[in-house]
Formats: structure tokens, C-alpha cells, sequence
């Protein structure tokens, strides 16, 4: 789980200066890996990571806020393999 915090302040967009929050919460988000290759003797490995954000963070049209107000889901692969002695390759988010 993660829940990130924060503050905003002296925001402006195009010279006009935004109200901010000192202090907000941002959306929540929930992750979750497996690891479907797992490959110690040839040093291959492929995860998926997924990320599923929820709405709870300080959302206020009037006031710059770390908030979306909106769900997400966010599915990340990633693959390692070994090339030769110490040198290897990852490609993340495939």
C-alpha cells in the first residue's frame, strides 16, 4: 500500500495565482506482484506488478490538491536476463 502526502504552495497557472493546501493526502493505491519467471540459475526474471489507485485523497476544484478524484488501474511488466558475465539487461514496462 501506498499513501502519499504532501503540500502545495505557490502554484499559478498562466500568472494566476492558485489556492493551496498546506498539508493533503493523495489517492491511496494498492499493489500487487507476481512473479511468473523466476529464474536464478540463468538469471532471467519477469514480474508484473499491478497498481490499483483509489479516490481518497483531498480533492477540491477550488484548491490545488495532491487528489484525482478518479480511479486507476495500472498493470507494469518488467523482464531482467542476464547477456553475458556482469552485464545484464532490464526492460521495464514493457
Amino acid at each position: 500500500m501506498v499513501q502519499p502526502f504532501g503540500g502545495l504552495s505557490n502554484m499559478s497557472i498562466g500568472g494566476q495565482r492558485l489556492a493551496s493546501d498546506d498539508f493533503s493526502l493523495g489517492d491511496t493505491s494498492i499493489v500487487a506482484t507476481f512473479w511468473p519467471i523466476n529464474d536464478p540459475e540463468r538469471n532471467r526474471y519477469f514480474a508484473v506488478a499491478t497498481w490499483l489507485t483509489l479516490p481518497t485523497g483531498h480533492d477540491d476544484a477550488n484548491v490545488s490538491g495532491l487528489g484525482t478524484n478518479r480511479w486507476s488501474v495500472s498493470v507494469q511488466p518488467a523482464y531482467y536476463f542476464n547477456l553475458a558475465p556482469r552485464w545484464y539487461l532490464w526492460i521495464p514496462e514493457i
